[in-house]
């Protein structure tokens, strides 16, 4: 069997199929406990001693640390307690690709990234093996450069590809909702 990368696909993973109420409120609630459990005994900053309690724990504490190699960005994620809130992020700091990985709070990352001018806003958060995460796609489309092409056909297109590949590759069935 062929999908639409082509490809040939002869197995299928076994999956538990949720509905996206279900599978949001599960995500939340995993980090929820995850969240719990690194605050319980999360030293977070590299100068601060004080232990974080899940009553006292603030994520614009948490470290903020860039690295050179996104490696040395995921080793020192790995040895952190609270590595269960932290996240790694990319910057884009020149044309050649070169990037900067920087480690901290998704609250924190945030208050930084809106302060930055809009042209300096070139960040992207990386998304490690084995870690949940929500399939997001960044469509743009320009009517006056596009002139005769319907973009809300091409998206549904897309969705439905999307969905066959999922079904065909991991038995997965699409549920518009």
């Amino acid at each position: 069997m062929a999908g639409l990368s082509g490809r040939n696909v002869s197995h299928k993973r076994p999956v538990k199929v949720l509905a996206a109420s279900q599978f949001h409120s599960s995500t939340t609630l995993k980090r929820q406990k995850a969240v719990q459990a690194a605050e319980a005994d999360c030293q977070l900053g590299s100068n601060q001693t004080k232990q974080h309690t899940v009553q006292s724990f603030n994520p614009l504490n948490a470290p903020y640390k860039a690295f050179k190699t996104q490696k040395e960005a995921c080793d020192f994620l790995d040895k952190q307690p609270c590595s269960a809130i932290l996240r790694t992020f990319a910057e884009e700091v020149s044309a050649t690709g070169k990037r900067v990985f920087i480690v901290t709070s998704a609250e924190l990352f945030w208050q930084r990234y809106k302060e930055l001018p809009a042209n300096g806003r070139h960040h992207y958060e990386i998304i490690r093996e084995s870690t949940p995460c929500n399939l997001y796609f960044d469509l743009e489309f320009c009517p006056q450069t596009n002139p005769g092409v319907d973009g809300p056909r091409l998206v549904r297109l897309l969705i439905t590809g999307i969905a066959q590949q999922l079904q065909e590759l991991y038995d997965i069935p699409f549920h518009p909702s």
